[in-house]
């Protein structure tokens, strides 16, 4: 079964800049509020969303998973960066 991600509530918001070839761009990044993982078994879990694009941190309980929707996002940006040779401000 494919569940839908969602983010219902975010707890932060971030509008980031950048350059392109298309100009001046932005890119929002949402970071959700943690969540008790539905699956049998689970954790907790924590929505972040870049632009468009929504993916769960987990932790064992919701600061861990809040923790590592922080560490996601890091990665996530760097991979931007690093991939589309966006520059960030």
């Amino acid at each position: 079964m494919d569940k839908k991600i969602k983010l219902d509530e975010a707890i932060a918001k971030k509008k980031l800049n950048y350059n392109s070839s298309f100009g001046e761009q932005s890119l929002i990044v949402k970071l959700g509020k943690p969540r008790a993982d539905p699956r049998p078994g689970g954790n907790w879990e924590c929505p972040i969303q870049i632009g468009e694009k929504i993916k769960l941190a987990f932790g064992v309980d919701a600061f861990q998973a809040l923790l590592m929707a922080l560490r996601l996002i890091s990665i996530e940006l760097k991979n931007l960066k690093d991939k589309e040779g966006l520059n960030l401000n």
